[in-house]
């Protein structure tokens, strides 16, 4: 069985090695009381032009990052992630991927993007533009390509420069919502497939009992995989109730 996402999500390299200069929690281990995190950020002023440490913060929903993330759950839309060290023939397989980006970033790794752009990819950057290489020195391979926010043409593909709040419209045209779909943002449906077979993997990380329904085109008849036995079936959705901390798998028959 595998998954098939079209969408790859790159953790920016040099906005975690500035998290990690930013931060005083490696030097005692305070972090164990649970202090808010925002008591061990060190106060750089490198006079850039973003909010670095709070655009390198992965935990956050409500930064740039953190929105693109919760977009995709929202419409049920799978997606893998790795770092910006990605290689070319792997970040080639996917036909949209998003980075985080500030004032900074390393040069191979902007001209990796940039060329992942040239050879067709759609690339989402934001909400800054790298002018700087991580030592701080001028570096603007993307921004010799890029003058202004929005959409730029480059070779085969193209390049979106959008702010956090042009982040819903720009996945929402991209990024194509796979077969399956779940309406609560909070239950996770993963679709795994191979020649023989399709399985829905179900999961509800919260604490309490939650319904929820699965959307589909056409007729659809499930079948208990894992757990509970019974089959369901119906015609563009199917209600599934899972209790607290538990997942589901579903075969998909018909």
């Amino acid at each position: 069985m595998r998954r098939m996402p079209d969408v790859l999500i790159l953790l920016n390299f040099d906005l975690g090695r500035y998290a990690a200069l930013a931060s005083s929690l490696h030097f005692a281990h305070t972090d164990l009381y649970g202090f808010p995190r925002e008591l061990f950020q060190v106060e750089l002023d490198l006079h850039l032009r973003w909010a670095n440490a709070y655009e390198a913060d992965e935990h956050l929903c409500d930064n740039w990052l953190g929105t693109v993330i919760g977009r995709l759950e929202a419409r049920s839309i799978d997606y893998d992630l790795s770092d910006t060290h990605l290689d070319l023939a792997r970040l080639s397989r996917y036909p949209l991927v998003c980075v985080p980006t500030v004032d900074f970033m390393d040069a191979a790794d902007q001209a990796r993007l940039l060329t992942y752009a040239e050879r067709g990819g759609q690339l989402i950057i934001g909400p800054g533009l790298p002018y700087l290489d991580p030592t701080l020195s001028p570096c603007e391979v993307l921004q010799e390509h890029i003058s202004a926010p929005g959409r730029t043409e480059v070779g085969a593909g193209t390049i979106w420069w959008i702010t956090q709040e042009d982040v819903p419209a720009t996945v929402d045209a991209l990024a194509n919502p796979g077969e399956y779909s779940c309406d609560d943002c909070q239950m996770q449906l993963v679709c795994q497939t191979n020649n023989q077979c399709t399985l829905l993997f179900i999961a509800n990380s919260t604490a309490r009992q939650r319904s929820t329904v699965i959307r589909f085109p056409g007729m659809r008849r499930l079948r208990a995989a894992w757990g509970e036995t019974g089959m369901r079936s119906g015609e563009g959705e199917i209600v599934v109730k899972l209790e607290p901390y538990s997942v589901q798998i579903w075969e998909v028959v018909a």
